[in-house]
């Protein structure tokens, strides 16, 4: 959403083929008349893009990444980038930031000194099929990014992508949050993780367990940083009836007391996919919930204690 909350989408479509990992970033914005512009699509050489991410940066245009496969080799897919305003109209075209992404591991994005820099998260993947996740950090406004640096190393050796990347946030300590998921060297380890750097991204403090993986089952997360300082961290995980729930917990601003695990969702069949949101006092909450060949959308808000 803009300063003045007109909406902004980006999505992929299978590519001309039908094919999914060929896809098409595809972009629309409100049209002032409670409706979309038509969808047009972003990636410059078609059939090569998806994972999109959309954020509004603080000089107030949009910043737009994904994960791009325009150039196959030698090295994985390539992290792309390309900056719009307001309006919808290109200010860059398309551009190459990384190499050496996970096929299909969501994106984050983070933003800091007026949007002069800016944080990327994503998870890597090594010519041993080792999926580690790294952080990206650019001082020039996303022109460049400095080599990543690794957030932990778990080990996880998988040959496909287990589609379910990290989630970061910056508090106004300067300090970044992190999130993600991995089942580790072993089944012992997997479960969804944490971690902050207090340096800017230089380094990352050792992972700390938020909640072990309950059956080897992709879990997904996200997390969200309040004017407070507190984290928000929302993932998916099997419940007792082996049902995927929606799960929330919350890192108080002094980085070392976590509320007890809250299951928000109740679904009869899976639950996946949180997104999170702060306005003012309240945190919104969304997730997908799937039912045999049904699938919708929940919604809940609660009132944030100060």
């Amino acid at each position: 959403f803009g300063a003045d909350n007109q909406a902004y989408v980006v999505w992929s479509i299978p590519g001309s083929k039908g094919d999914k990992t060929r896809a098409n970033i595809r972009f629309a914005m409100d049209n002032g008349k409670g409706g979309f512009t038509s969808a047009r699509t972003l990636n410059e050489v078609k059939d090569a893009a998806r994972f999109p991410i959309i954020e509004l940066a603080p000089d107030g245009n949009l910043l737009i990444a994904w994960i791009d496969r325009r150039i196959d080799g030698p090295q994985p897919r390539q992290l792309y980038l390309m900056r719009m305003n307001l309006n919808g109209q290109a200010l860059t075209k398309n551009y190459q930031v990384g190499q050496g992404l996970c096929e299909c591991c969501k994106l984050g994005i983070a933003f800091a000194d007026g949007g002069k820099t800016i944080y990327m998260v994503d998870r890597e993947v090594n010519d041993k099929q080792v999926r580690n996740h790294v952080l990206r950090k650019s001082t020039d406004g996303g022109a460049t990014f400095a080599a990543p640096v690794q957030i932990s190393d778990d080990g996880w050796q998988v040959p496909s992508c287990p589609h379910s990347g990290p989630s970061i946030g910056r508090d106004s300590r300067g300090q970044l949050h992190v999130s993600w998921f991995t089942l580790g060297r072993t089944e012992q380890e997997a479960g969804i993780y944490y971690s902050v750097s207090k340096d800017g991204g230089k380094s990352f403090a050792p992972r700390q367990l938020v909640q072990a993986n309950s059956a080897p089952e992709i879990l997904y997360n996200n997390l969200i940083v309040g004017k407070d300082d507190a984290v928000y961290l929302a993932w998916s995980n099997l419940d007792g009836s082996n049902r995927a729930q929606f799960y929330l917990r919350t890192l108080g601003a002094d980085g070392r007391t976590w509320s007890p695990i809250q299951q928000v969702s109740d679904a009869k069949s899976n639950a996946s996919r949180p997104a999170l949101a702060l306005r003012q006092n309240q945190l919104q909450v969304a997730w997908t919930e799937t039912d045999s060949e049904s699938t919708q959308v929940i919604t809940r808000s609660a009132q944030v204690r100060r």
